[in-house]
C-alpha cells in the first residue's frame, strides 16, 4: 500500500478548493493501485465531509496571530523529530494530535502539496507554515510534490529567501501558468523538476443536467428553462492595488449591481448568482451574502436570484452549465463554466485568473478587479453575448487539451515512485 498525505488544503467549502482536491484524489485513484489517502486541512471536519478521507489539522498555523517565538521553538522540536533524534522525550511535549499528525508524516511514502494560490505576498505570515510544511516533509526524507499550482508574486527579500531554499528542495513542482514559472525563475529557482502542468480541478465531475435543473426548480419557483439565464459569481476582495478596500469592494459592487441591470434590461435575460464559496464549516468567506450586497444595488431585483442551498462542487458545476453565459470573479467558477462549454467573462483578481484565460486563447474575455467599470464591463459582456454559440462550440477542445495537462500531474507523480 502507498500511503499519500495531501497538505494545504484550506477549506473545501470553498468549492475551488474542493474541486482542485477532488480531482487530485480521482487521478491517484484512477492511476495509483491501493492507496491511503489522508488529507491536512484548516478544516478537517469540512474535508472529512466532503471527500470521505480521513482528515487532520496542519501541524503549524502561521496565521495574523501567530506566537513567532513558539513557532521557532517548534520547528527546531519538529526537525530533531523528523531526524529520529530524541524522538521518544521530544513526542512527551507535543499534544496527541501533533504527535498524530508528525506519524502521519513518518509514515507517509509520498507528501503532497494541493494546488491553489497561496503562496504569495497576500497571505503572509501564513505562506511561512504552509513552507514549512512542505520542508518538513524532506526532513523526515520523504518524496514530496508541489501539485498544479500557482505562486507569487514574492516581493519580500526574507520570503523569496526561504521560499527558494524550498522550493530547490522538493522533488516535483508541477504550476498551472507560465507566469508561476517566471516567478520562481526571478526569485532564484533552479530546481530541475519544475514543470507546466493543469488545474486537477478541470478533472472534476459534474451531475447530470436534469439534475441540475432539478436544484434550480427548488431554488427559482418560476424557473423556466426556455429563458435565458447567465450566472455571476462575486466575492469580497481584500487586496486593492489602486485604491483602499472599502472603495474598491464599493466600486465593484456598483459595476457588478449596473451590469446585471444592463444585461437584464438588454437581452432579456436572468441573472443567477451561484457561489463556489459559503460558510459551510465556519468558513471565513460567504459569496451568498456579497450577491445579497449586489442584488440590493439593483433595479430589476425581480429578475436576479440568488442560489441559497449549500452545493457541492460538482451540483455547481453542472448548473453553470446551464447557464447562457457566466461572469466569474472567482477563479475556479469560471473553470466550472468553461468545463461545461459555457462562455465567460472573468473578472481577475490575481495572475492565475488571466493567466487560465491565455491559456484558452480568451484574453479579451478578462476584467481587472482593480480596475473594473462600467463601460468595459458593458463592452466585454456585450462581445461575450453577441459571440456566445461560437465561443461554447470551441470550447470543448481547448478545455480538454487543460484536461490533458491536468492528468500530466499523476503521469509525473508516478514517476517518482515507481
Amino acid at each position: 500500500m502507498i500511503k499519500i498525505l495531501i497538505l494545504g488544503n484550506y477549506c473545501s467549502s470553498n468549492r475551488g478548493d474542493a474541486a482542485i482536491l477532488s480531482g487530485l484524489i480521482k487521478l491517484v485513484r484512477d492511476n495509483i493501485p491501493d492507496t491511503q489517502i489522508t488529507i491536512s486541512s484548516f478544516y478537517p471536519e469540512v474535508a472529512n465531509q466532503v471527500h470521505k478521507l480521513e482528515s487532520i489539522r496542519p501541524i503549524v498555523i502561521t496565521n495574523s496571530g501567530f506566537d513567532k517565538r513558539l513557532f521557532a521553538k517548534n520547528i527546531v522540536l519538529y526537525f530533531l523529530y523528523a531526524k529520529g533524534l530524541l524522538r521518544k522525550q521530544i513526542s512527551n511535549l507535543f499534544s496527541d494530535e501533533e504527535n498524530y499528525t508528525l506519524r502521519k508524516y513518518l509514515e507517509s511514502d509520498v507528501i503532497i502539496g494541493i494546488g491553489g494560490t497561496y503562496l504569495n505576498d497576500n497571505y503572509k505570515p501564513t505562506i511561512l507554515g504552509r513552507l514549512f510544511e512542505l520542508y518538513l516533509g524532506k526532513q523526515f526524507n520523504k518524496t514530496v510534490v508541489l501539485c498544479s499550482h500557482s505562486i507569487g508574486p514574492i516581493q519580500n527579500t526574507w520570503y523569496q529567501k526561504i521560499a527558494r531554499h524550498v522550493f530547490n528542495k522538493l522533488d516535483l513542482i508541477t504550476l498551472r501558468d507560465h507566469e508561476s514559472f517566471r516567478i520562481l525563475t526571478e526569485i532564484g529557482v533552479n530546481n530541475p523538476a519544475v514543470r507546466i502542468a493543469g488545474d486537477t480541478a478541470f478533472l472534476a465531475s459534474q451531475i447530470k443536467p436534469e439534475e441540475a435543473e432539478h436544484i434550480l426548480r427548488k431554488e427559482i419557483l418560476d424557473y423556466d428553462p426556455d429563458q435565458p439565464y447567465v450566472s455571476f459569481s462575486v466575492r469580497k476582495w481584500n487586496y486593492y492595488k489602486s485604491k483602499d478596500n472599502k472603495q474598491g469592494h464599493l466600486n465593484y459592487l456598483t459595476v457588478i449591481s449596473q451590469a446585471c441591470d444592463y444585461m437584464i434590461e438588454s437581452y432579456g435575460i436572468k441573472m443567477v448568482f451561484i457561489s463556489t464559496c459559503t460558510d459551510m464549516g465556519g468558513y471565513r468567506a460567504d459569496d451568498r451574502l456579497i450577491a445579497k450586497e449586489v442584488k440590493k444595488l439593483m433595479r430589476n431585483k425581480m429578475n436576479a436570484y440568488i442560489i441559497s442551498s449549500e452545493l457541492t462542487a460538482e451540483e455547481v458545476k453542472g448548473i453553470y452549465g446551464l447557464m447562457k453565459m457566466h461572469s466569474g470573479t472567482r477563479m475556479h467558477s469560471n473553470i466550472f463554466a468553461l468545463s461545461m462549454s459555457t462562455p465567460v467573462l472573468a473578472i481577475s483578481c490575481e495572475f492565475k485568473t488571466s493567466e487560465l484565460m491565455k491559456e484558452l486563447n480568451l484574453e479579451e474575455y478578462v476584467i481587472d478587479i482593480n480596475n473594473i467599470d462600467l463601460s468595459t464591463m458593458k463592452d466585454k459582456l456585450d462581445k461575450c453575448w453577441r459571440n456566445k454559440e461560437i465561443l461554447s462550440q470551441a470550447l470543448p477542445e481547448k478545455v480538454d487539451k487543460l484536461k490533458k495537462s491536468a492528468n500530466n500531474n499523476i503521469e509525473l507523480i508516478k514517476s517518482l515512485i515507481s
